[in-house]
C-alpha cells in the first residue's frame, strides 16, 4: 500500500498546483501558490503527530481513519470545487466518461517519456519518506524497548521535529519548501 500511496502522492502537488494556476488570477496566484506550500508544510508536520497519537490507541486505528478522510475530501473535492475554466472551455465529449480507457491513459502517461523523470522522482521520494518513517518506528521501538501502540506514540512525537528540522535546512539553503 506504501508504494500505491508514493504512486497517487507524487501526483497531487502538481495537479493542485496546475488547478490553483488555473483557478487563480494572476495578481493572488503567487499568494495562493504559497498556501500550497504552507499546507503542504503544515500537514508534513501535524501528521505524523496525529497519526502517532491516535496509532497510540489502536494500531490500525490511523488506517481506518484516513481511508474514511480520504473518501470524504474525494467527496468535498468533487462536489464542491469549481471546475477548472480551461476543461470548462473545452468542447463537451461526444461520448460519456469510461473508466477503463482513462484508466489506460492514465497508466501510459507514467511512461510517457517526457514526465517518466518528474513521476520516477515523486514516487522515489514519498517511498524514501515512508521508508524513513517505518525504519524510525522501528528503531525506537527496538532502542527503547517499547510496546507497539507506545512505540507508534513516540513515532509521532519524534516526527514533527525531524520534519520541522528538515524545513529548516531547505531554507538555509534557500530551496523552496514545497517540491
Amino acid at each position: 500500500t506504501r508504494v500505491l500511496q508514493s504512486v497517487i502522492m507524487a501526483a497531487t502537488p502538481p495537479a493542485v498546483a496546475a488547478y490553483m494556476a488555473d483557478t487563480s488570477a494572476p495578481e493572488v496566484r503567487t499568494k495562493a501558490m504559497a498556501k500550497i506550500g504552507a499546507s503542504h508544510n503544515l500537514g508534513t508536520v501535524v501528521g505524523p503527530a496525529a497519526g502517532g497519537a491516535i496509532a497510540a490507541i489502536s494500531l490500525v486505528a490511523p488506517l481506518y481513519i484516513s481511508a474514511v478522510l480520504i473518501l470524504l475530501m474525494a467527496v468535498a473535492v468533487m462536489k464542491l470545487m469549481p471546475e477548472s475554466p480551461y476543461i470548462l472551455s473545452r468542447p463537451k465529449p461526444d461520448t460519456p466518461f469510461q473508466v477503463l480507457p482513462t484508466l489506460k491513459s492514465t497508466i501510459k502517461a507514467y511512461f510517457d517519456p517526457r514526465l517518466s523523470p518528474v513521476f520516477i522522482f515523486g514516487i522515489s521520494l514519498f517511498f524514501a519518506c515512508a521508508v524513513v518513517q517505518q525504519t524510525l518506528g522501528f528503531l525506537i521501538q527496538d532502542r527503547l524497548d517499547l510496546a507497539p501502540t507506545v512505540a507508534a506514540g513516540r513515532v509521532g512525537i519524534a516526527m514533527p521535529p525531524l520534519v520541522h528540522r528538515s524545513l529548516l535546512c531547505k531554507s538555509s539553503l534557500g530551496l523552496p519548501y514545497d517540491y
